[in-house]
């Protein structure tokens, strides 16, 4: 593309820092939605393990009305946090389709007027266009992975955080052993 019109070049990649701008205000907002989704879903897992592991005591005082409720308000509020997610992605997804049109709007604007004035042929401008097109194919592809990419980004570090805490627990649990084992063997048991 460079080689063929320094020029056009230059006028097709300047929008891209617009691209660039768009997701950096938009990843917090895809990544916060994410992990609000995980949460809701972790307290949708957590309302169903309790309610199956006491399901008899559930059902000897009454409460199904009450845990129905409780999963009822827990999935809803799931639903909501991942339509929130899908909000956000489609909006980056919408941003990035905008500043590719718009790059491309002003790559025609400009190469219109130097086709009339005779310093672009007509095959050029087409084979330019031609690059430039899968140029922006690129980007789009990109840019439609990179909210489910920002989603398992989320995934991994929300699953770090239950591993740290898990560690955590086994260490305080070794540490307690460890201070009872000597207590009770300087008490002579």
């Amino acid at each position: 593309m460079f080689f063929l019109d320094p020029l056009l070049t230059l006028v097709a990649i300047v929008s891209l820092p617009l691209l660039v701008v768009a997701i950096r205000r938009l990843t917090k907002s895809i990544q916060v939605t994410s992990m609000e989704g995980r949460e809701h879903m972790s307290r949708l897992t957590s309302i169903i393990e309790q309610t199956l592991g006491a399901i008899r005591a559930v059902q000897v005082f009454g409460k199904e009305g009450h845990e129905e409720e409780r999963f009822r308000d827990a999935s809803l509020a799931y639903v909501g946090a991942q339509l929130r997610f899908r909000v956000w992605e489609q909006v980056l997804n919408v941003c990035t389709v905008l500043v590719t049109g718009l790059g491309t709007a002003a790559v025609l604007l400009f190469a219109s007027e130097r086709v009339i004035s005779g310093d672009l042929s007509v095959g050029s401008l087409y084979i330019f266009i031609s690059y430039m097109g899968a140029l922006y194919d690129l980007t789009n592809q990109i840019m439609f992975v990179y909210a489910p990419f920002q989603d398992a980004v989320v995934g991994v570090g929300r699953a770090f955080q239950v591993l740290d805490i898990a560690l955590i627990s086994v260490k305080r649990q070794m540490l307690w052993r460890h201070r009872h084992s000597k207590r009770l063997s300087a008490s002579g048991r």
